[in-house]
């Protein structure tokens, strides 16, 4: 086996055997702030199409699993896969994906379909970054220990500007985003129960209500079952809670993997059969992870670094390149940059 892999590389250097690639979005809108650069806007995601349609040749990921099988691709390949699941890949990406007939796949945190609560990021974002008048102390208890931070009356009448994201460190962050930072790493890692307690306490804090805004909800099951409905879009599993799995025992692993396969199964009245780790870093599953995966039923999954699909890659561990909010042009320039590394 360690040959035949062998051989598949230098194939795959020599040309003979061309490398594909998955792209990997969340969101498709237009929004006021993106301080984690998960959005592109609906325009330039119709120009990420045109650019794909002319120059590429988009599969969706259940061809490409298949072709991975039977050792065969075109040159130029590309997959499509969004992560979350929120309720403008329907309202927004689905019509554009239709009109360019370039297929998807769609990775749904099944524990959110028909929630009133938004995801814990946009949650922490709308608490810290956006309310318009904070109380100047606050007092958490995480992993077991009290935390303290305090604002000047000043920082804590202030929203963060909407231009601010995480990657941004000119100039640096203020008050209230160097808390978003700091309790969004913390947030993170914890179990879902206690991260859902965290956020039940500061919107009480915050003096918010903690139902969804309209623009930042996930899925219902009725979107869910139109969004699949014409076979354009494949709909895979994103765990239960999106937790970081690394983190969590086998046990419960096993059930955030399994439970989202059978709620999401039931909502379509099918099989589904693709997989994404939540945030998909290398430390953010295990080896045993991928075993999990395929044991409950699960054909492939996708990981959240960068590298070619090529002959010999790991089916349970499928690279994917993350999209930002570029125009067509600037895409355009990353994939030629992807395919030729």
């Amino acid at each position: 086996m360690r040959g035949l892999g062998r051989l598949r590389r230098w194939g795959t250097r020599l040309g003979l055997l061309p490398p594909a690639i998955i792209l990997a979005y969340h969101r498709v809108a237009d929004l006021a702030a993106d301080p984690q650069l998960l959005a592109v806007t609906p325009r330039h995601f119709a120009e990420h199409l045109e650019v794909l349609r002319r120059a590429y040749r988009p599969l969706s990921l259940r061809a490409l699993r298949q072709r991975l099988r039977g050792n065969r691709w075109r040159p130029r390949s590309l997959v499509l896969t969004f992560d979350d699941g929120y309720a403008d890949n329907l309202r927004q990406a689905q019509p554009l994906l239709a009109a360019a007939g370039i297929p998807a796949t769609v990775f749904v945190t099944a524990g959110m379909v028909d929630g009133a609560h938004e995801f814990w990021w946009d949650a922490l974002e709308r608490v810290l970054l956006r309310s318009p008048d904070l109380p100047t102390a606050l007092d958490l208890t995480l992993g077991g220990a009290r935390h303290h931070w305090t604002l000047t009356a000043e920082q804590a009448a202030r929203p963060s500007p909407p231009d601010w994201h995480v990657l941004r460190a000119d100039p640096a962050p203020t008050a209230r985003q160097a808390l978003y930072l700091e309790l969004a790493g913390r947030l993170r890692g914890l179990p879902h129960p206690e991260r859902e307690a965290i956020l039940a306490e500061l919107f009480q804090w915050a003096g918010q209500p903690r139902s969804a805004p309209r623009a930042q909800r996930a899925l219902t099951t009725t979107e869910l079952q139109a969004l699949a409905r014409d076979g354009l879009i494949e709909v895979g599993a994103h765990t239960l809670t999106h937790p970081v799995l690394a983190t969590l025992p086998l046990d419960a692993q096993r059930q955030e993997i399994t439970a989202s396969k059978q709620r999401l199964d039931q909502a379509l009245g099918a099989p589904v059969t693709s997989f994404a780790y939540p945030f998909g870093g290398r430390g953010d599953y295990q080896p045993a992870t991928a075993g999990l995966v395929q044991a409950a039923g699960f054909h492939c999954a996708c990981s959240n670094f960068q590298r070619h699909v090529h002959l010999d890659t790991d089916p349970y561990q499928l690279p994917r390149y993350l999209v930002r909010d570029w125009d067509g042009d600037t895409l355009a320039r990353h994939l030629e940059t992807w395919f030729a590394g």
